[in-house]
């Protein structure tokens, strides 16, 4: 009679902090809202290449996924105001970067990343 009358009342407290809109503690978070663009290029080989572009304004982190803990980032910078219609982006320059890793491109402008390392695992990815 007692474990019903505790499940009662865990269930009442559950519905409760649900009508409160309250999670229960083992629901998942919520993933985080992306805005901007979005792209997630392979690297299988030396020398292939992938490019995108870009069609909003802003400031656009991206990563290598793999190698995101040892600093492989880099950003984009899209601006109405910038002159500049392409850059070319070296992946695994000098080893586990984007160079140049930050780079302004005018709105409507692409980017082309490049691996030139041996490392077949390079990605870059946004988010």
């Amino acid at each position: 009679m007692s474990f019903s009358r505790r499940f009662s009342v865990y269930g009442l407290l559950l519905l409760s902090a649900a009508a409160a809109g309250c999670s229960s503690p083992s629901s998942p978070p919520e993933p985080p809202v992306v805005t901007g663009p979005t792209f997630d290029f392979t690297f299988p080989a030396q020398n292939v290449s992938h490019d995108f572009q870009f069609t909003e304004s802003g400031d656009w982190d991206y990563n290598c996924r793999p190698h995101k803990s040892s600093g492989m980032v880099g950003v984009i910078h899209v601006r109405e105001s910038s002159r500049r219609d392409s850059a070319l982006v070296a992946v695994g320059f000098g080893g586990l970067r984007f160079e140049p890793d930050s780079v302004t491109i005018k709105l409507n402008g692409r980017i082309r990343w490049v691996n030139v390392s041996t490392v077949l695992n390079h990605t870059a990815s946004r988010p």
